[in-house]
């Protein structure tokens, strides 16, 4: 991290540690100061009440609208500042008011409102430290350099702003509608601003630096207004606010979906999809359900405090999209929600009619009391139903075991099926594992053509059912089962077919979902396994008559069987790295444990002994991996590798190794590469093993339309004779298969006694 970074980190951790002190100070006013929650009008020192919020510590008393406030905290009600100033009753301890003639005293600390806790403590707090966790664990995290720092200061500025709406219900200051209007205003310019950073990331252009300023200086001239031109009732306490924060989501919403429009790759869609939905679930109820209704037709259709817990989608968004890599699958979300949706929906259709049914006339509801209660279980469910994809995954396998044993079956009957090239060996792998997963008393594999035969060598089966079950199996992969059992058809070759079949255990039972998702896998396996074992013969056999009327084996075959053996490589190469290797060191920081901690000095130089020898050890098997898979070639170039290996052989050779190279060799063919890098790997084992020479040549150079390899050595030769069409992959077959795959040609003249002489040309478009 260099000092730059490291000055900005504590400069935005600054930030949010201040964003807390202004948390905590909004924090103590809500705890100081009860909320009482009650709209009045003033006719002289008459006190009169319009309205009771519902969520105010007044609510669910008996006052009502028209009863009179006679005094506020042992004063007149008219005398109180809010009610003077705002004609509302914001806090206070106790309450006096006349309801039908009758004079009641409230305490308002003892009655609290658990709605009133809920919305105006407790979905502000979470969503303070929720967005200030947030910020610190990506002031602490590894950058991205996806507007992190933006992110933060997002947050920063956020964060207080659902405390200072509900201090603000409380009392009049700056704590209220100063840092409300801050919050909301240069929040929201914040999220525009960090779309457009990290938009920009990916080298896309969300909004115009040009555009974002204005922004900002609109933000600006609303917040003038409230601080010079405050509003004189609550009713239209934060009218500018509103209008801005309604015009920004518009905003964010229009940009979100243009984007979108222009998109190609699907991978920024599915980043767009995640912040219009975040854009939504944030701002939608706020903006759509309370705010637009509210401005247009002077009423709501949900209550502002219910729209504050969605507003946490908004940090959560911004974070997914700066942590996208560690965390959750947004498309496996979305592509669930149709179903998901769907079912919740079906379940609250029934719940809510139910339950007002059984409630009856014990509680008094309207309308829109059943629109709100129907969101709220079908929110639930919704989020109860992705809840239990995630929990399944967990507990699944310690709830049902016997789940885990059908996985564990499926990926044994793969591994052991993938060495296993002899029917009769797979048909006891069908065998054994059907007659674990099934309720199976035993099944064999039946073979049927000219004559029916079992491939098992259990022969219990009767003819009758074995006659059954061929005539069961008419369609592949078909799964047919009568009383006495069942039969698949697993493979078809006109003469000759494969016939899976079972007898039930009795007493029989019907198959659970999970023995038949079971089986349904397993079967397509072992249908793929067993096709797949009938063309690799029929290929093989059609390659050797091809191979014996021409007289050559075919290039295809060469290159087919040269690509498997660099799979092969680089599979057996990734084992021994992964594996061998690093057990190797394990063994060796073991002992390095073990001798550090014996004091005898004769058995500690024993220690360092065996610890170097499996270093020799690691360091041999490191060279062997090296030429097995020699990544490097890509990374290092061909001149920079092949002047390695030619390091590496004149080390470990007898004769003098003249090697010319031209430094400005390129090769822009990675199979090309590779392959003259094993043709000169081979050239040169060959003549440390056998050539038994004192000097060998080599020369690569670029020639006309290709690349020209000159080998040379005066060691005891060959009889290239014997060479012939030999198909293989190692040695001078091999050599030649590579050269021949690639469209090259190979010229090999030797002699006993006379030395080796190749000379190779590959065509430079491989």
């Amino acid at each position: 991290m260099d000092t730059a970074s490291k000055k900005q980190r504590i400069i935005l951790f600054f930030c949010l540690l201040l964003s807390l002190a202004v948390s905590l100070y909004l924090f103590v006013i809500i705890v100081r100061y009860p909320f009482v929650g009650v709209d009045v009008s003033v006719n002289g020192n008459t006190v009169v009440v319009r309205d009771v919020d519902p969520y105010g510590r007044l609510a669910g008393q008996t006052i009502d609208k028209g009863d009179w406030i006679l005094s506020v905290d042992g004063r007149s009600a008219a005398e109180n500042p809010s009610v003077q100033k705002h004609r509302f009753l914001d806090h206070a301890e106790t309450v006096e008011y006349r309801h039908h003639d009758e004079v009641y005293r409230f305490h308002a600390r003892r009655h609290p409102s658990l709605s009133g806790v809920f919305y105006y403590l407790a979905v502000p707090l979470v969503f303070c430290m929720v967005s200030l966790g947030l910020g610190v664990y990506l002031c602490v995290a590894d950058w991205r350099g996806r507007g992190e720092s933006l992110f933060i200061l997002f947050v920063s500025v956020i964060s207080p702003v659902l405390l200072a709406v509900s201090s603000g219900l409380r009392t009049s200051g700056l704590h209220g509608g100063l840092i409300v209007s801050l919050t909301m205003l240069y929040g929201l310019i914040l999220f525009v601003h960090f779309l457009k950073n990290y938009f920009l990331f990916w080298k896309l252009s969300f909004v115009s630096t040009r555009f974002l300023i204005s922004l900002y200086v609109c933000a600006t001239l609303v917040f003038v207004n409230e601080v010079f031109f405050p509003a004189y009732s609550l009713g239209a306490r934060f009218p500018l606010e509103l209008i801005f924060t309604s015009v920004i989501f518009a905003i964010l919403f229009i940009l979100s979906g243009r984007l979108y429009i222009r998109m190609k790759r699907n991978e920024y869609r599915q980043l767009l999809q995640v912040l219009m939905a975040g854009i939504v679930l944030a701002f939608f109820p706020f903006v759509v359900l309370y705010t637009l209704p509210l401005m247009l037709f002077n009423y709501h259709l949900m209550e502002w405090p219910w729209t504050t817990p969605f507003l946490i989608a908004m940090p959560l968004t911004l974070f997914y999209l700066c942590r996208s890599d560690v965390f959750i699958d947004v498309s496996f979300l979305s592509g669930r929600l149709l179903y998901y949706g769907a079912a919740s929906a079906l379940c609250a259709s029934v719940i809510v009619p139910l339950f007002f049914a059984l409630m009856g006339d014990r509680i008094s509801y309207g309308r829109i009391d059943q629109i709100r209660l129907g969101l709220i279980v079908f929110l639930v469910l919704l989020l109860v139903l992705y809840i239990k994809d995630y929990v399944d995954y967990y507990l699944v396998k310690r709830l049902y075991p016997r789940r885990k044993d059908y996985q564990i079956s499926l990926n044994r009957f793969l591994q052991w099926v993938k060495t296993e090239h002899d029917l009769s060996h797979v048909a006891g792998i069908l065998k054994r594992e059907t007659e674990i997963g099934l309720p199976v008393e035993q099944a064999s594999l039946l073979k049927c053509g000219g004559k029916m035969a079992f491939v098992t060598d259990d022969q219990a089966e009767s003819a009758d059912w074995a006659k059954e079950a061929e005539e069961m199996a008419r369609d592949a992969g078909t799964f047919k089962e009568t009383t006495k059992g069942f039969s698949v058809l697993l493979s078809d070759q006109g003469s000759e077919k494969l016939v899976l079949v079972g007898r039930w255990k009795e007493p029989r039972r019907k198959l659970n979902p999970d023995e038949r998702t079971w089986l349904t896998t397993f079967l397509n396996y072992a249908q793929i396994i067993i096709e797949n074992r009938y063309r690799t013969e029929d290929f093989i056999q059609m390659m050797k008559k091809q191979g014996a009327e021409s007289g050559a084996v075919p290039v295809t075959l060469k290159k087919l069987m040269l690509k498997v053996s660099e799979q092969e490589r680089r599979k057996l190469a990734r084992m021994l790295h992964d594996r061998n290797m690093q057990d190797q060191l394990a063994i060796a920081r073991d002992i390095d444990g073990w001798e550090a901690s014996w004091g005898d000095e004769g058995t500690r130089r024993l220690f360092r002994h065996i610890r170097e020898r499996v270093l020799d050890s690691v360091y041999i098997l490191r060279q062997v991996i090296y030429e097995l898979h020699p990544e490097f070639i890509h990374q290092a170039g061909l001149v920079g590798s092949l002047r390695d290996l030619f390091k590496k052989v004149n080390l470990r050779a007898d004769f003098r190794l003249s090697t010319s190279i031209e430094d400005d060799l390129t090769i822009f063919n990675r199979d090309l590469e590779l392959a003259i890098y094993r043709v000169i790997q081979e050239l040169l084992n060959n003549a440390m093993k056998h050539s038994k020479a004192d000097v060998v040549s080599l020369i690569l150079k670029e020639d006309i339309g290709g690349y020209r390899l000159t080998y040379d050595d005066n060691g005891i030769g060959m009889d290239v004779t014997r060479l012939g069409q030999v198909l293989g992959t190692m040695g001078l077959p091999g050599m030649l298969s590579r050269v021949e795959g690639l469209g090259g040609r190979m010229n090999l003249r030797s002699r006993a006694g006379e030395g080796m002489h190749v000379t190779i040309t590959f065509p430079s478009n491989g």
